[in-house]
């Protein structure tokens, strides 16, 4: 995994020849790790049973979402062993409809070939908001979407785009909470630079992103802390909110 090093420009420099170089640098990546988010693999141990293990799977993915503020993620689910030893596509079929219906979250399948996953786990209120503010519905409309504000019709559009090359349209970033013009600087909208990269690429004045991507960091490693030091039951952690109050 690659981690942003942010650079303190104050700081007297070396010539590239010299070791303090490579020190420096992998001084200043040790401090700057907000982009490293907490795997699977370090919390799947802790869930032997298989509905608490794909809760804790779900938890995991979806940890800022949970914590209200992010409206959605994208979650990938395969049909292949994970670092439980589980197939979660097998688990998701089984007990996924079960565990999102008594949450507060909701998932929609992006893909529509059978047996394939790729969920937009939402928190209704937070992308109902996002959806109707004039900003969104000028940006989204500007780009074909027939009701901006409605969530069902815009997913299904969403969806609608992404089986057309099985490709996510470059808009994915509105619905997952990112700053719009780093999202339109992705899609050539903007002539903006590229100025860093987090969850996602940077562009232009490089401050409120990175404060709003320390923030869903923020949340995300509280979430994953619990899930790892099992101080809730993984579903009670997805089915009720309140469980994941300090």
């Amino acid at each position: 995994m690659k981690l942003k090093v942010k650079i303190d420009s104050s700081a007297p420099l070396c010539s590239s020849s010299h070791l303090c170089c490579k020190d420096s640098v992998q001084h200043q990546a040790r401090q700057w790790s907000p982009s490293v988010r907490t795997s699977w693999k370090d919390v799947s141990g802790h869930f032997p049973s298989p509905q608490e293990c794909l809760a804790a799977f779900l938890v995991l993915s979806a940890a800022e979402v949970l914590e209200e503020v992010k409206p959605a993620n994208l979650v990938r689910i395969s049909h292949k062993p994970y670092a439980c030893g589980r197939n979660i596509a097998d688990l998701w079929q089984k007990h996924g409809q079960g565990l999102m219906a008594d949450s507060p979250l909701q998932a929609y399948n992006l893909c529509s070939e059978p047996g394939r996953y790729l969920l937009l786990i939402y928190h209704p209120d937070l992308l109902q908001k996002r959806l109707s503010s004039l900003t969104s519905r000028a940006f989204l409309t500007r780009l074909g979407y027939r009701q901006p504000h409605s969530i069902e019709t815009v997913l299904e559009q969403l969806a609608q785009r992404f089986a057309l090359n099985n490709e996510l349209p470059h808009e994915i970033g509105w619905f997952l909470g990112y700053p719009l013009k780093d999202v339109e600087g992705f899609m050539g909208r903007k002539p903006l630079n590229v100025s860093g990269q987090r969850l996602w690429k940077i562009y232009g004045r490089p401050h409120r992103s990175n404060a709003l991507a320390d923030l869903y960091h923020k949340h995300h490693h509280r979430v994953a802390r619990q899930l790892c030091q099992q101080q809730r039951s993984s579903v009670d952690l997805l089915q009720n909110r309140a469980f994941l109050a300090v």
